[in-house]
């Protein structure tokens, strides 16, 4: 049996389970897209891509359902494993097929780890089901549903590495979709535009929560903007995304508690682009698109007592409270700071020789069977001298996951080692596909740039390179010599 005919029998049985518990209960049509089934197009395949979920083609079979009830120009589904080339079917919005999902879940059945349930059954944390946003995120597993407890060991290099807590816990309003095809909701329920791109609203999860349990909502985006962006001492000059053509600062406005209005003075197609790279990578506050208000708004001149402000100032080492305020803006140079994040510090920071992030209780996620995710406990970055040493603690086990720093040169012993460290080792080719590349930049203003700009100079050279020469030199003989394009795996590839 194929392995695709095998899914799509995993997914019929499903269909068949989920759908006769949300009939009632789905809300209505809010306006999605007609869609034309395409020669390879299956349900769970579209549905991946269009949601970042294979298991919301129940919510395209139901309300798909619906509009051809109503409109002869749909299609109806009767078999989710039985659709045509040219087929015209309706794709609910991103919100629609999460409430949908959702409704799978019976009220109340929301699972949480033991260690959670122990501090409800304590009286220390609120029940799992008043930790969760009205519509909690539902994020699909990649084989199987997961077992709740553990701690992932990481390594990283100091206070400088700062990008391997990013790289972790991707804390952004919205994010890349795991194919890097589009960009789709996360902490952010889901966004709106103009017809001319120049307004976009973003539209929050009521009843989210920051990881001590505070409200979550539009006056944390109005903080960053006002008194973040805005405040010339934090930000001497605008991030070119919150930039309009004439330099202004691009206008930031709250609609309502759980929703927020960007305004460009010009169309503005990359705003998504944009707003799912804020996750406050770099160690700098220009990458950041919200902040905890209540907790940030004790170390800003703006709120704070001005004595208050000056003590902690003096007691944390700094001459100036941006200093400090740089620092408690990031969750991972705090250690105090709440997050929105899987994981939250613990108190410990990356100027530590270990560095722990531990589960956030009030994480908006949760698994299409109701458990709040994460299902690891706690990630634990531990501190290494250089990467050489970085390389020897994983070849003996210390490492579980992890592709940051690990050298290509160490791949042979790492192979070697694997069944006596108890781990595996995964090829994983870059995103777009192309791990080496030669480009030429053709803005260049040099002599050179005669034949950099010349076609026929680079076809010539793109022949000329010995790709598999490279490959055995460089890459120990691993990999696919092609052209510097998206691969064949990736959504935007060119075709051959």
């Amino acid at each position: 049996m194929s392995k695709k005919l095998f899914r799509l029998l995993i997914l019929a049985a499903l269909i068949l389970v989920l759908l006769p518990t949300i009939a009632v209960a789905a809300p209505p049509l809010q306006g999605g897209n007609n869609y034309t089934i395409q020669a390879d197009d299956w349900l769970s395949k579209l549905a991946d891509k269009e949601y970042g979920n294979p298991l919301a083609y129940t919510a395209i079979v139901f309300y798909n359902n619906q509009k051809a009830a109503e409109d002869a120009t749909f299609n109806l589904i009767e078999d989710p494993d039985n659709i045509e080339v040219g087929w015209t079917v309706y794709l609910p919005t991103a919100e629609e097929a999460n409430a949908y999902l959702i409704g799978n879940i019976p009220a109340g059945s929301y699972n949480e780890a033991p260690l959670l349930a122990d501090m409800v059954a304590a009286g220390a944390l609120p029940p799992v089901e008043e930790r969760l946003p009205n519509e909690p995120l539902i994020i699909p597993v990649v084989e199987e549903i997961g077992q709740y407890g553990g701690t992932l060991r990481r390594a990283f290099l100091g206070p400088g590495d700062h990008n391997n807590y990013t790289r972790v816990v991707y804390d952004a309003l919205v994010r890349h979709a795991p194919d890097g095809s589009e960009v789709i909701p996360h902490i952010a329920a889901g966004w709106s535009s103009n017809g001319d791109f120049t307004q976009w609203t973003v539209r929050l999860r009521p009843g989210a929560k920051w990881s001590d349990g505070q409200p979550f909502t539009a006056d944390d985006i109005m903080f960053w903007y006002n008194d973040i962006l805005l405040n010339e001492d934090l930000m001497p000059s605008l991030p070119v995304w919150m930039q309009n053509a004439d330099g202004s600062a691009v206008k930031v406005e709250k609609v309502d508690d759980y929703a927020v209005k960007w305004t460009y003075n010009a169309p503005n197609t990359a705003f998504l682009l944009d707003l799912a790279n804020k996750d406050g990578a770099d160690k700098s506050i220009n990458n950041l698109a919200f902040a905890p208000a209540h907790y940030l708004k004790d170390f800003h001149p703006n709120y704070a007592d001005a004595a208050d402000l000056a003590a902690k100032v003096a007691a944390a080492g700094f001459d100036t409270w941006v200093e400090l305020f740089a620092v408690e803006a990031l969750p991972h140079l705090s250690g105090n700071r709440p997050s929105m994040a899987a994981w939250a510090p613990d108190g410990s920071s990356v100027s530590d020789p270990v560095f722990t992030i531990a589960r956030n209780p009030y994480y908006i996620g949760v698994d299409p069977a109701g458990n709040q995710l994460p299902y690891i406990d706690e990630v634990r970055f531990t501190f290494f001298a250089d990467k050489e040493a970085l390389n020897l603690a994983a070849v003996a086990g210390e490492i579980d996951l992890q592709g940051r720093h690990i050298n290509m040169s160490a791949y042979p012993v790492l192979i070697e080692n694997a069944a006596a460290g108890g781990y595996r080792v995964v090829t994983w080719p870059t995103f777009g596909g192309s791990d080496a590349v030669v480009m030429f930049n053709q803005t260049w203003q040099g002599p050179e740039a005669e034949a950099f700009q010349n076609k026929d100079f680079r076809i010539a050279l793109s022949y000329a390179i010995d790709r598999n020469a490279i490959k055995e030199l460089a890459f120990l003989g691993l990999g696919q010599a092609r052209q510097g394009v998206p691969a064949p795996f990736h959504p935007y590839y060119p075709g051959d």
